[in-house]
């Protein structure tokens, strides 16, 4: 079921599942040793942390430039 379904039928069972998901993702993405499964190495806390925000970082600027070309190229069309 779609997130914005869910939230729109009850805000309850969409906070516990975001929660539920919030949980997971910390004991095993960001703690590998609490996880599935063991990392052939113990990477810090901090590494996983900073990889994690980083990717963030990428992603957003991703998506604006995409989002700022795009309103870019309708501009340039209106215009013509």
């Amino acid at each position: 079921m779609p997130g914005a379904t869910l939230f729109g039928v009850s805000r309850l069972r969409w906070a516990v599942l975001y929660a539920a998901g919030i949980v997971a993702f910390i004991l095993v993405i960001l703690n590998p040793a609490n996880g599935f499964a063991k990392a052939p190495e113990q990477v810090s806390f901090v590494t996983a942390f900073a990889l994690f925000v980083a990717f963030g970082l990428f992603s957003v600027a991703f998506w604006a430039f995409f989002k700022l070309r795009r309103r870019g190229a309708v501009d340039r069309a209106a215009d013509a």
